[in-house]
């Protein structure tokens, strides 16, 4: 997080062997590419084996975007907007959404990890983070409440209850 009125949350960057392993999946992707249609020659393939081609080539690509990939959430507290954002390679695909009405913030264990979730306009909720880690999402919870001056809700356990943020922050500092 930073600034006082903008905030950016982001994922832990990524391990260098993901990255090894996204360049080895770009590498071999690219190389099947090339050496299907100059091995084989384009004018020798079938439609249907032009569509399998292309087919393996798109699925080692998404393969490798996923060892390279990161999620940010971009937050621009002073005009109410956010921007979930998925990074490849440099690129950013997402667009901001303004929210109104902020509600709460709840922590809560979702598909085998912890996350984070704003809730705004009675239902709606945008997912700010997910980490295996309950005591930094916890943190990350706490904090983007702070922010907001809003709750935080903690459900990881089978009856949710309301955080006394008070009291959890001098635990915190001790």
């Amino acid at each position: 997080m930073q600034g006082q009125n903008k905030l950016i949350v982001s994922e832990k960057k990524r391990p260098f062997f993901q990255l090894l392993i996204a360049a080895v999946l770009f590498t071999a992707a690219f190389g099947f590419l090339v050496y299907s249609f100059f091995y084989f020659g384009i004018s020798n393939y079938t439609s249907k084996g032009l569509i399998r081609v292309f087919e393996l080539f798109f699925y080692i690509i998404i393969g490798a975007f996923g060892f390279c990939s990161s999620k940010k959430v971009y937050i621009d507290l002073e005009h109410s907007k956010f921007r979930p954002v998925i990074e490849v390679l440099g690129f950013k695909f997402g667009s901001w959404t303004t929210i109104h009405n902020y509600e709460y913030v709840s922590v809560f264990y979702g598909s085998h990890t912890y996350e984070v979730n704003l809730w705004y306009n009675k239902n709606k909720h945008l997912e700010l983070y997910r980490n295996k880690d309950l005591e930094e999402v916890f943190i990350f919870g706490y904090n983007v409440s702070q922010d907001l001056n809003i709750d935080l809700l903690d459900a990881t356990k089978q009856e949710s209850v309301w955080v006394d943020k008070e009291e959890w922050q001098q635990k915190m500092n001790n």
